[in-house]
């Protein structure tokens, strides 16, 4: 879930989303809720890395014992969901489970009221023998230096006259046993050591997470995967001098040279519109910062795509806005920018996979900026290079093809086929095929490949893909939100497609 998924108040009176601004900040414009956060990216975000520290805190999404309900199927409702980055997890992991979030609202809740109001209504909705389970962080900070006491003091005696309960995790049991409803209360506590000391957990330290290295692998010129050690493969680490890191943002090769535009900077939440040709024939390599006054806004979550003149295409992304559906055009031999204006485009999308052929783009999956939902497989936006201009293919299937964000797309030119792999995707799907499809190029049909091997591994998010002759070499990804090192080869001679034995 990406940061545009910002909490909305709705305005009975007139129709309309309010909110207020302080600064270059955003808030909700209820006033008769006590939340003080902002409502804005930058806020969804910092939402987003509590969620997962949380879950790295717990060691898990929830303590309840609920494992064997959730797989078999059941209902649940997530007061307070922010950012929906909690019910996404769950929803993944089970779905055969119906999850429903809610958030603040015109008549959300004072405080005081949670024990008054919202938690009988959690009691009543409740099926019996069934758990609710509340999570919550205390706002008491213990350290031994005087400047955090005195800062953790200050929060408190600002959050106070707000009607804030600063101390809400201790109470909870109290408030719990004052119902008189409950078969078993348990009370469970973890504290983290904040700063660098306690580690991924207790810092935040984007600027680690984000890395500069470029590595490269000799691949023999018939290569077969006796030649490689799939287990352990000699990757070169490139010397790249003082390459600045970017993330989120999948580069192009034009013969010698890489090109990459816009991602995530070391400081996350920063998009970037900077563009590098890195040469890559010389130690250490060249890197040259290219002219951007023509190039798209700050961006990331995209994917650059190549012609054989040389030219380089940039599409979609996340900006921020959702609002730049233009194509912009660079061409490498004399470095002019064009963009592209079209009223056939389609609605800016990020995270997709695009494949170049026969003069076209085939934009494949990926998000639709504004609702966040997957884009459907049926329908694929195309971009047709000699006519500048949008048109679509419409796929046919004879089995599901679940749609899907930060995957790879590998052309298989003599087959005439697309193979899709990876990505956030529904979780059955994954299981039942390992997250492959193919598209053959001449009918337009979907298939669910024959797949011989151990297969790997799922990496749901971003991993790399390289095709050479016959083989796809699968690389990195997130898994989990931990950083992957897996390397996999694929051979694709045949239609039945093989994991090699590693």
């Amino acid at each position: 879930m990406g940061p545009c998924c910002s909490r909305r108040i709705y305005d009975e009176e007139d129709g309309k989303f309010k909110f207020r601004f302080i600064g270059d900040r955003r808030y909700h414009g209820l006033s008769d809720s006590e939340y003080f956060g902002p409502n804005d990216d930058e806020e969804a975000i910092r939402l987003i890395s509590y969620h997962k520290a949380m879950k790295d805190i717990w060691g898990g999404l929830f303590n309840s014992p609920i494992e064997e309900k959730l797989k078999q199927g059941a209902r649940v409702v997530d007061f307070g969901c922010g950012t929906g980055t909690w019910i996404l997890d769950m929803a993944n992991q089970y779905p055969n489970s119906k999850f429903v979030g809610v958030d603040l609202s015109p008549l959300f809740p004072k405080e005081a009221q949670w024990e008054e109001k919202v938690i009988p209504e959690m009691i009543r909705l409740t099926r019996p023998d069934g758990w609710i389970e509340i999570l919550e962080s205390d706002a008491f900070i213990t350290s031994d230096g005087n400047a955090t006491q005195r800062i953790a003091m200050a929060f408190q005696n600002f959050m106070t006259p707000k009607g804030m309960n600063c101390a809400i995790g201790k109470d909870l049991p109290h408030i719990f046993e004052n119902t008189n409803a409950f078969s078993e209360i348990k009370n469970e506590q973890k504290s983290v050591i904040l700063g660098k000391k306690g580690g991924k957990t207790g810092q935040e330290d984007s600027k680690g997470n984000v890395s500069c290295d470029i590595f490269s692998l000799d691949l023999p010129r018939t290569p077969s995967p006796q030649y490689l050690n799939a287990s352990n493969p000699e990757f070169n680490l490139v010397n790249s001098g003082d390459f600045e890191g970017i993330y989120l943002s999948n580069p192009v090769a034009i013969k010698n040279y890489i090109y990459v535009f816009g991602g995530q900077g070391t400081k996350e939440g920063t998009f970037k519109n900077d563009f590098y040709k890195i040469r890559m024939d010389s130690s250490p390599i060249i890197i040259e910062r290219l002219n951007n006054t023509a190039a798209p806004s700050p961006r990331e979550r995209l994917t650059l795509v190549t012609d054989k003149e040389g030219k380089i295409y940039i599409f979609g992304g996340w900006d921020g806005t959702g609002k730049d559906n233009a194509m912009y055009i660079f061409d490498s031999n004399n470095g002019v920018w064009t963009m592209v204006r079209s009223k056939n485009a389609p609605d800016m999308i990020w995270g997709y996979a695009p494949v170049f052929t026969d003069d076209r783009i085939l934009y494949i999956g990926g998000n639709h900026y504004a609702s966040i939902r997957y884009m459907p497989f049926d329908s694929i936006p195309v971009f047709n290079i000699k006519t500048n201009d949008w048109e679509r293919i419409n796929t046919t299937t004879d089995m599901p093809v679940a749609g899907r964000c930060a995957h790879v797309v590998i052309l298989d030119n003599n087959k005439k086929r697309v193979i899709v792999y990876g990505g956030d995707i529904d979780r059955t799907y994954e299981s039942t095929n390992g997250g492959l499809a193919i598209l053959d190029l001449l009918t337009k049909k979907w298939t669910q490949p024959n797949i011989e091997g151990k297969r790997p591994d799922y990496i749901p998010f971003r991993p790399t893909a390289t095709y050479f002759n016959d083989y796809i070499f699968v690389a990195f990804g997130k898994r989990n939100d931990i950083p992957s090192a897996e390397f996999n080869i694929l051979d694709i001679y045949n239609d039945t497609l093989k994991w090699v034995e590693r």
